[in-house]
């Protein structure tokens, strides 16, 4: 691995562990909406064959907690810190970096949401590596755009609406997929057009990045 790449992926280690509250705030939050849901399922005696409704909820959890974490990882970074980065790394390096760092994170943070859903609240998948493949892709595609929004929205004085002005349009095709691809994931076989929209939502993620890529440097000079 690039030793520069690695310095700045060791850099954003230390930061997380250094906000030890803030990654309790986020890890409290996702578990209080799946208390929430646990209990909008028992006391108002919702199906456990209504798998569509518990999907919903599922993902409604993950997508906030991500959108959290991920866009407030620019907020985090001090002035001397960013000066210090335009003059040690190229802008590519530091928004690859980034992206690594934020896509692990939201990896995890949907890992244990899955977990804690499905020890809580009885979610089952008929098709798990489809339904894997479909929250790490999610995930890719949630890091990719909401890095993006925060690198924008760095340095506003209305960063919180413009993250939701310019980042909720941008995940619509992405909750179109994951509503296609987690309504295959109830079915025990994963049908070609289940492969399709996962091949789809793959491509989705990789031009994404790359237009990342490609527009990052012009926001690093500003």
């Amino acid at each position: 691995m690039n030793p520069k790449l690695f310095s700045l992926l060791n850099i954003e280690l230390i930061k997380e562990l250094r906000n030890k509250y803030i990654l309790a705030g986020l890890l409290v939050y996702e578990l209080s909406c799946v208390l929430l849901v646990k209990f909008l399922v028992q006391y108002a005696e919702v199906s456990k064959n209504e798998e569509t409704t518990l999907l919903a909820l599922f993902w409604l959890t993950i997508l906030f907690s991500i959108v959290n974490s991920v866009v407030s990882s620019f907020q985090k970074e001090p002035e001397g810190r960013m000066f210090y980065y335009r003059w040690a790394v190229s802008p590519e390096m530091f928004i690859v970096s980034k992206l690594i760092f934020n896509f692990i994170f939201a990896v995890l943070l949907a890992l244990i949401g899955f977990v804690t859903f499905y020890t809580m609240v009885g979610f089952e998948m008929q098709n798990m590596p489809l339904f894997l493949a479909t929250v790490i892709l999610s995930c890719g595609g949630y890091t990719i755009i909401f890095t993006t929004v925060g690198a924008v929205a760095m340095g506003t004085r209305n960063a919180a609406t413009l993250t939701a002005i310019l980042g909720l349009p941008l995940i619509i095709p992405i909750l179109a997929f994951i509503a296609k691809l987690s309504m295959a994931s109830l079915e025990p076989a994963i049908s070609d057009i289940a492969i399709k929209n996962l091949l789809l939502l793959f491509v989705l993620d990789c031009l994404i990045g790359a237009f990342t890529y490609v527009l990052f440097p012009y926001i690093w000079r500003d």
